[in-house]
Protein backbone atom coordinates (compact mmCIF):
# COMPACT_ATOMS: atom_id res chain seq x y z
CA UNK A 1 0.00 0.00 0.00
CA UNK A 2 1.59 3.24 -1.33
CA UNK A 3 1.36 6.19 1.62
CA UNK A 4 2.04 9.55 2.08
CA UNK A 5 3.33 10.34 6.10
CA UNK A 6 4.13 14.10 7.34
CA UNK A 7 4.74 15.02 10.44
CA UNK A 8 6.83 17.47 12.09
CA UNK A 9 9.06 17.86 14.94
CA UNK A 10 11.37 20.48 16.52
CA UNK A 11 15.44 20.85 15.83
CA UNK A 12 17.58 20.84 18.45
CA UNK A 13 19.54 23.77 19.53
CA UNK A 14 22.78 22.53 18.55
CA UNK A 15 21.20 21.81 14.97
CA UNK A 16 23.25 23.43 12.17
CA UNK A 17 23.93 24.06 8.06
CA UNK A 18 26.46 20.97 7.77
CA UNK A 19 24.01 19.06 9.99
CA UNK A 20 20.77 20.44 7.66
CA UNK A 21 23.10 19.15 4.74
CA UNK A 22 24.05 15.96 6.02
CA UNK A 23 20.22 15.26 6.87
CA UNK A 24 19.13 16.00 2.98
CA UNK A 25 22.58 13.87 1.81
CA UNK A 26 21.64 10.62 3.95
CA UNK A 27 18.10 10.67 3.29
CA UNK A 28 18.80 10.67 -0.62
CA UNK A 29 20.95 7.94 -0.13
CA UNK A 30 18.82 5.80 1.58
CA UNK A 31 15.64 6.59 0.04
CA UNK A 32 16.74 5.62 -3.28
CA UNK A 33 16.88 2.32 -1.98
CA UNK A 34 13.70 2.17 -0.14
CA UNK A 35 11.96 4.02 -3.24
CA UNK A 36 11.01 6.56 -0.87
CA UNK A 37 10.05 10.05 -1.90
CA UNK A 38 9.42 13.17 -0.12
CA UNK A 39 10.37 16.54 0.73
CA UNK A 40 11.58 18.06 4.36
CA UNK A 41 10.91 21.79 5.19
CA UNK A 42 12.56 23.63 7.83
CA UNK A 43 11.27 26.82 9.06
CA UNK A 44 12.55 28.93 12.21
CA UNK A 45 14.02 25.57 13.82
CA UNK A 46 10.93 23.09 13.39
CA UNK A 47 11.06 20.19 10.77
CA UNK A 48 8.05 19.38 8.48
CA UNK A 49 8.35 16.15 6.43
CA UNK A 50 6.61 15.12 4.03
CA UNK A 51 7.24 10.89 2.78
CA UNK A 52 6.15 8.47 -0.08
CA UNK A 53 6.41 5.41 -0.49
CA UNK A 54 5.25 1.51 1.19
CA UNK A 55 3.72 1.65 4.16
CA UNK A 56 6.21 -0.62 5.96
CA UNK A 57 8.87 1.33 4.02
CA UNK A 58 7.60 4.19 5.41
CA UNK A 59 7.10 3.08 9.13
CA UNK A 60 10.06 1.73 9.21
CA UNK A 61 11.97 5.63 8.16
CA UNK A 62 9.79 6.89 11.19
CA UNK A 63 11.05 5.11 13.40
CA UNK A 64 14.36 5.58 12.63
CA UNK A 65 13.94 9.32 12.41
CA UNK A 66 12.43 8.82 15.77
CA UNK A 67 15.71 8.09 17.18
CA UNK A 68 17.80 11.05 15.68
CA UNK A 69 18.97 13.14 17.96
CA UNK A 70 19.28 16.13 15.72
CA UNK A 71 15.32 16.82 16.92
CA UNK A 72 12.97 15.74 19.19
CA UNK A 73 9.61 15.18 19.83
CA UNK A 74 8.74 14.18 16.69
CA UNK A 75 4.72 13.54 15.85
CA UNK A 76 2.82 12.18 13.32
CA UNK A 77 0.38 14.68 12.03
CA UNK A 78 -0.94 12.51 9.06
CA UNK A 79 -1.04 9.43 7.13
CA UNK A 80 -2.79 7.87 4.58
CA UNK A 81 -2.81 5.75 1.21
CA UNK A 82 -2.61 7.28 -2.10
CA UNK A 83 -2.75 6.56 -5.43
CA UNK A 84 -0.07 8.77 -7.47
CA UNK A 85 3.08 10.19 -5.55
CA UNK A 86 3.38 13.84 -5.28
CA UNK A 87 6.98 13.93 -4.89
CA UNK A 88 7.56 11.07 -7.30
CA UNK A 89 11.21 12.53 -8.51
CA UNK A 90 12.39 13.51 -5.69
CA UNK A 91 14.49 11.19 -3.28
CA UNK A 92 14.16 13.72 -1.18
CA UNK A 93 14.68 17.88 -1.19
CA UNK A 94 15.26 20.03 1.48
CA UNK A 95 13.38 23.31 1.35
CA UNK A 96 14.39 26.67 3.59
CA UNK A 97 11.66 29.22 2.83
CA UNK A 98 12.10 32.34 4.34
CA UNK A 99 9.38 34.60 5.88
CA UNK A 100 8.26 36.57 2.55
CA UNK A 101 7.20 33.35 0.55
CA UNK A 102 3.57 33.47 1.19
CA UNK A 103 3.11 29.65 1.27
CA UNK A 104 5.00 30.23 4.94
CA UNK A 105 3.94 33.79 5.90
CA UNK A 106 3.59 33.65 9.74
CA UNK A 107 4.58 30.16 10.36
CA UNK A 108 6.77 30.43 13.03
CA UNK A 109 6.59 27.07 15.37
CA UNK A 110 5.68 23.30 14.71
CA UNK A 111 2.49 24.04 16.43
CA UNK A 112 1.18 26.59 14.17
CA UNK A 113 2.16 23.88 11.31
CA UNK A 114 -0.02 21.07 13.25
CA UNK A 115 -2.70 23.52 13.79
CA UNK A 116 -2.87 24.29 10.14
CA UNK A 117 -2.71 20.79 8.93
CA UNK A 118 -5.68 19.19 12.05
CA UNK A 119 -8.67 19.63 10.13
CA UNK A 120 -6.80 16.55 7.42
CA UNK A 121 -6.73 16.21 3.66
CA UNK A 122 -7.49 19.41 2.41
CA UNK A 123 -4.78 20.99 4.42
CA UNK A 124 -2.49 18.52 3.82
CA UNK A 125 -3.14 18.93 -0.21
CA UNK A 126 -2.44 22.81 0.26
CA UNK A 127 0.49 21.75 2.22
CA UNK A 128 2.34 19.53 -0.90
CA UNK A 129 0.54 22.33 -3.33
CA UNK A 130 2.49 24.52 -1.67
CA UNK A 131 6.28 22.37 -1.27
CA UNK A 132 5.69 21.43 -4.97
CA UNK A 133 5.70 25.09 -6.14
CA UNK A 134 8.69 25.96 -3.81
CA UNK A 135 10.54 22.74 -5.57
CA UNK A 136 9.87 24.12 -9.12
CA UNK A 137 10.99 27.71 -8.16
CA UNK A 138 14.30 26.62 -6.62
CA UNK A 139 15.56 23.03 -7.00
CA UNK A 140 15.71 20.44 -9.38
CA UNK A 141 15.15 17.05 -8.49
CA UNK A 142 17.65 15.03 -6.47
Amino acid sequence: MLVRLIYSSFAADSLNDEDLQAILLRAQEKNKTKRITGVLVYVNGCFTQILEGQKPDVESLVAQIRRDFRHHDLQVINVREIQKRAFADWSMSLILPDGRLPQWQGLRSVAEVREILEPGAEAEDALVRACLKLLDQSNKPA
